[in-house]
Parts: C-alpha cells; sequence; structure tokens
C-alpha cells in the first residue's frame, strides 16, 4: 500500500474523502440517491461511479 494523508468532511449532504500522496490528489464523493449509496471517485480527468442498492 502507500502513505497518504485522508480528511473527511461533509459538504451538502454528501461524505467526501479527499486523500493526496506524492503530490497527486484524489476525491472520493458519497451520497445517498433515490435510497441508494453513490460513491464517485475523481482523480484527475477520470471519474468513476459505483452505485451500491440495499438487498
Amino acid at each position: 500500500g502507500r502513505q497518504t494523508k485522508t480528511t473527511f468532511s461533509l459538504d451538502n449532504g454528501k461524505l467526501v474523502q479527499k486523500q493526496t500522496w506524492d503530490g497527486k490528489t484524489t476525491t472520493l464523493e458519497r451520497e445517498i440517491q433515490d435510497g441508494k449509496l453513490a460513491a464517485k471517485c475523481i482523480m484527475e480527468d477520470v471519474v468513476a461511479l459505483r452505485t451500491y442498492e440495499r438487498v
């Protein structure tokens, strides 16, 4: 693994996680949308979206 500095904050109902290491930064935003958990991972110009649904 890698050593990172990670901070969490709440921003308009979203849980925002920022990680920094070696001059790089990634942001993870988690929020509830229509009863599902949407997790968005952002690094530079790449965005990945995961959706979790309770079963």
